[in-house]
């Protein structure tokens, strides 16, 4: 709820960014990006912030970074208020929208599940001072077996 604005609904807060920058090059078309994330119909975007859980108010300002299509975009915890299932769906259909627009994506992630589902690459970081104790590629081979076993139902 932090990063979205209480006095603008859902849909405005993700169109707020063309509405500041309207000459802005290449944006999402907003349905599409809906779409492309897959919201949840239970999501009501003519609700203000307060009107919606934290979960929901998470996806909003998910979708209201992307919506510029930056080349860059800096994410710090983006699926900690949402449930462990919407967590993998979020990270599977922002990593699909990355790779098919050209976006890089850092993230800071705690939980390793999902860093695992969401990147191309792990940073380990950890100790004092913190320094890198770790780094894994993760290929897509890997990233489908581990998604099918944590989704036994997909099968």
């Amino acid at each position: 709820r932090e990063s979205l604005f209480p006095w603008l609904r859902g849909k405005e807060n993700i169109l707020l960014g063309i509405k500041i920058n309207p000459n802005e090059g290449t944006c999402f078309q907003y349905q599409d990006l809906i779409n492309q994330l897959d919201f949840p119909k239970s999501i009501d975007l003519t609700k203000y912030p307060y009107q919606l859980s934290g979960g929901q108010c998470q996806m909003i300002a998910i979708a209201q970074a992307l919506i510029l299509k930056r080349p860059i975009l800096l994410l710090d915890e983006p699926f900690s208020a949402l449930d462990f299932d919407m967590q993998i769906k979020m990270a599977l259909s922002i990593r699909r929208i990355a790779k098919e627009n050209g976006i890089t994506i850092i993230a800071i992630l705690h939980n390793l599940n999902i860093a695992y589902y969401f990147s191309d690459r792990c940073i380990l970081l950890g100790g004092t001072p913190t320094k890198i104790i770790g780094e894994e590629s993760i290929n897509e081979k890997r990233r489908e077996n581990q998604i099918l076993q944590n989704f036994p139902f997909n099968n």
